[in-house]
């Protein structure tokens, strides 16, 4: 993209589709994005200011960030992939979209993913190259499924969950303490901590 930050803040806003996410494959590019849509009904969001990257489709009757559930988002699909040369904080709104997310191998510094209505699977395949904060998780009535999550590093998780159903797996952790917070309405829970990994659990309500 030619262009020169030292760090990168990405926020994504997709309403309804499929969405997938995942490393680059090299280090030359800053990020690469590709987009299907209904032309008549979306229009692609691309925003670049600073170190600020704003990434997405909104539907042309409104400027709100997400978007309602028509047929067309059968054929809708969102493909992101972030570079791996410098840190990033990512920020995702989704609706109803279906999302298959690899953060392995991409420097995150912090991530805050909000879905809707669908199911989110979430994998980390390679340990974090940088140092993150926090991994925030909303989920509606939808499900979400993480899997490597420990390689993360993130030395706090929390989850806020309603009616959705979620599952945690903790694998390639390797934190001295990880602070793990979990808000729960009338769904479901799993927490999967690796062997040997001791663990403490405080209940209220």
């Amino acid at each position: 993209q030619g262009v020169n930050v030292e760090r990168l803040r990405v926020e994504v806003n997709y309403g309804a589709g499929t969405f997938r996410l995942g490393p680059t494959e090299g280090t030359e590019h800053l990020y690469r994005a590709r987009v299907r849509f209904d032309e008549e009904q979306f229009t692609p969001v691309h925003e670049f200011s600073g170190d600020n990257l704003t990434l997405g489709t909104r539907g042309r009757e409104g400027s709100g960030r997400r978007i309602s559930v028509s047929r067309s988002a059968d054929q809708a699909e969102f493909d992101l992939r972030l570079g791996r040369s410098i840190p990033i904080s990512l920020e995702m709104n989704l609706g109803a979209v279906r999302s298959e997310l690899e953060l392995g191998g991409i420097p995150l510094t912090r991530v805050e993913l909000a879905n809707g209505a669908a199911e989110t699977t979430l994998r980390v395949s390679a340990p974090n190259p940088a140092t993150m904060e926090t991994l925030l998780l909303k989920v509606g009535a939808a499900s979400f499924s993480g899997t490597g999550m420990g390689r993360l590093g993130a030395r706090n998780i929390d989850v806020e969950a309603g009616l959705g159903e979620v599952r945690l797996e903790l694998d390639g952790l390797t934190r001295p303490e990880t602070d793990v917070r979990v808000s729960m309405g009338l769904g479901s829970l799993e927490l999967h901590v690796p062997r040997g990994v001791g663990i403490e659990v405080q209940r209220s309500g």
